[in-house]
């Protein structure tokens, strides 16, 4: 080979070499930015999720409270009714009881044996006081302390104590009575039942 040929040759080996290392210097390049914008990429993912996983937890949390004053509405107003519909219950049967002349004379009855005098307003008094006289039997002297007289509108009656106070036994008493002392039931009965 001549000065020229080999001239050439190493001109073409020494293009050739250059060209390779250029090549692997851009595919370093190329490689090592691939592989910082995946580790970029990796680390915006890693924070995204964290990022939902916060947000995640926090709705979870909302909702979570949110469903506990549900419930507690949903049982403020569930006692609600029952204590308004046990109340109406109450009411309707007690009505329908104290219309019941019998059940009346059986209570002026029981009033007159306490021996206690004053004047008792019921419907239809007469009816009352002979049924009341008839329970009575040996001790229908008790009820001559007691004076009957008309002006209730309402099943039961309204007893005036000539010493003082009133007792008023009708529907309307006799369901917030009942009420007092089993609505509180209701209420335990309810909180028992959510209780895990």
């Amino acid at each position: 080979m001549t000065t020229i040929e080999s001239f050439v040759e190493r001109l073409k080996q020494d293009g050739i070499d250059a060209g390779r290392k250029e090549a692997e210097r851009i595919i370093a390049e190329v490689e090592a930015k691939a592989q910082a914008t995946l580790a970029e990429a990796e680390a915006v993912a890693r924070q995204r999720l964290l990022e939902a996983e916060t947000q995640a937890q926090r709705l979870q949390e909302q909702v979570k409270g949110e469903l506990a004053l549900a419930a507690r509405d949903v049982e403020a107003r569930l006692r609600e009714r029952l204590q308004r519909s046990m109340a109406a219950l109450l009411h309707q049967t007690t009505r329908t009881a104290l219309a019941d002349p019998q059940v009346l004379a059986q209570a002026i009855a029981e009033v007159a044996r306490s021996q206690v005098a004053g004047s008792v307003m019921v419907n239809n008094p007469q009816q009352i006081k002979d049924l009341a006289l008839q329970l009575l039997g040996n001790q229908a002297p008790a009820l001559d302390a007691i004076r009957l007289a008309d002006g209730r509108t309402e099943p039961g009656f309204l007893f005036r104590l000539d010493q003082g106070g009133v007792v008023e036994l009708d529907p309307a008493s006799v369901t917030e009575h009942l009420m007092s002392l089993c609505g509180p039931a209701v209420g335990d009965i309810l909180k028992s039942a959510h209780q895990p």
